[in-house]
């Protein structure tokens, strides 16, 4: 199985991992454990920007919980 290679210490996967709401356990199936989902997942993104990890209630999609 296909894991973001920076899951471990990713703070969304770490908060939201378990949660049972449908959306985010989408997003956690779409964005950490896909390799299509990998290119547009927005925390990544910021990361590689800004060189630190966004806040742990940003979303995959760039949205903030």
């Amino acid at each position: 199985m296909f894991e973001c290679p920076i899951i471990h210490r990713c703070g969304f996967f770490k908060e939201f991992s378990g949660d049972s709401e449908v959306v985010k356990r989408g997003w956690v199936n779409m964005y950490c454990h896909s390799e299509l989902g990998q290119p547009t997942c927005k925390r990544l993104q910021y990361l590689n920007e800004h060189g630190e990890s966004p806040p742990p209630n940003m979303s995959p999609t760039g949205k903030l919980l």
